[in-house]
């Protein structure tokens, strides 16, 4: 069975479906590989993923005394914990999905920046089943929580915490997300970082369960349709190609 640890939200409907957006060449590396790619924190373009904000970062420093007045632990232990927070996404890695019931017109132009692309339909369930992991790994998955962390009181339990939390910005983006920290224990009461240099981590998956069906882009070109197949046949994958629903928007 999968190590999967359901951390901090999670969806009323365990059935809900989740959408992961690419181009072709993703497509062939999870197909060739049977294996799900977890990014580096640190890599993503948004430059606050897994950031604490200034506020958060008060809040965990502030003790509330007898008297019900507020005393500030020193700065340097402030900065000691920002530094902790940043050093930790070098070691934090994310796997991305997009609840919807529906195909997204806004996630193709954003995830997809080629005709020859594509979407992997599948469930939060599917998802969870179709993960293969030695049981020395453990995964996590969670909704994304989208915070204005301007008014937001500090709610983070863990490390792990920040990385299932956005901006009001992103609110549009739906995200669940599988997340992969490489720390042990070394001892009791003692943390220690794996140290690596990698930028990625695969994670082995099972395809049939995790596949339900693949969507086309609504740009994609004619041919494009019966290569995917050619590939799901060479895989030994029966599953659905679907031309996007998009096209079939009718305009009067």
């Amino acid at each position: 069975m999968p190590v999967i640890t359901d951390f901090d939200k999670q969806p009323e409907d365990k059935d809900c479906k989740l959408w992961r957006y690419m181009d072709f060449s993703k497509f062939m590396s999870l197909i060739t590989t049977s294996q799900l790619y977890f990014s580096r924190s640190d890599k993503f373009p948004d430059i606050y993923e897994g950031h604490l904000s200034s506020k958060l970062l008060l809040e965990m420093f502030t003790i509330n005394n007898e008297k019900n007045t507020k005393n500030i632990i020193k700065n340097e232990g402030i900065e000691a914990t920002r530094y902790f927070c940043n050093h930790i996404k070098e070691f934090t890695f994310i796997n991305c999905w997009h609840k919807n019931e529906y195909e997204s017109d806004a996630m193709w132009k954003l995830y997809s920046k080629v005709p020859e692309a594509i979407a992997i339909e599948t469930t939060y369930t599917k998802l969870i089943n179709s993960i293969l992991v030695n049981p020395s790994t453990n995964i996590f998955i969670s909704e994304v929580s989208y915070l204005d962390y301007n008014t937001e009181k500090n709610s983070f339990s863990s490390v792990m915490s920040p990385f299932t939390s956005k901006g009001m910005s992103y609110k549009h983006e739906e995200e669940v997300r599988l997340v992969l920290q490489t720390m042990y224990m070394k001892k009791k009461g003692e943390t220690i970082l794996e140290s690596h240099g990698t930028l990625g981590k695969y994670i082995n998956v099972d395809l049939n369960s995790l596949i339900e069906k693949i969507h086309l882009s609504p740009s994609s070109p004619l041919w494009f349709k019966k290569l995917i197949n050619d590939i799901l046949i060479k895989y030994e994958l029966k599953k659905s190609v679907c031309e996007s629903r998009l096209n079939d928007m009718s305009v009067y």
